[in-house]
């Protein structure tokens, strides 16, 4: 099976991954070097994947308040016959930090860090993926101080945490 990921203008995807434990094809070819692509010895209908978005050009904004991710899975039927599912997603574009944060959904977001840590486990050692999770999560929590008002943002020995996160 070939999985597909396409965006709007101005994003680009890089990375795609695979999450619930299928990964790549063993032979080690990953989409030849195009990071839209993952290619899958099989897939089954509880497969998840993490998709990375950027922007293509970092110093604007997208030109509208929504974007566009497709995916298309290109497989073979139970008889042989080649299928295609093609699925497009309209996404909110967030115009500031603040509404980015505010738009996390706390469940989802915990979910994929944990899924995203279980699938480096499988090639890094436990104690690299212990770090990298930790310091991931205290960059997210840090970040958060940006959001809080001057005085407050001075603050060093306080955390103050929203209410989505």
């Amino acid at each position: 099976a070939v999985l597909r990921l396409r965006t709007s203008q101005g994003l680009r995807v890089v990375g795609l991954r695979p999450l619930s434990g299928m990964g790549p094809d063993p032979e080690g070819e990953d989409g030849a070097g195009d990071d839209s692509i993952v290619l899958l010895p099989s897939v089954d209908r509880a497969a998840t994947f993490a998709a990375e978005l950027r922007h293509t050009d970092d110093k604007k904004a997208l030109p509208a308040k929504t974007a566009y991710v497709q995916s298309a899975l290109l497989y073979s039927g139970p008889a042989g016959e080649r299928r295609i599912r093609v699925s497009t997603r309209e996404i909110p574009v967030a115009d500031s930090f603040r509404s980015l944060a505010q738009s996390v959904n706390p469940p989802v977001a915990i979910a994929l860090i944990a899924k995203l840590a279980l699938a480096a486990a499988e090639t890094k050692p436990l104690s690299a993926v212990r770090e990298q999770l930790k310091d991931s999560l205290l960059d997210s929590i840090v970040s958060q101080r940006e959001l809080c008002p001057p005085p407050m943002r001075k603050t060093a020995d306080e955390l103050v945490l929203f209410r989505p996160l």
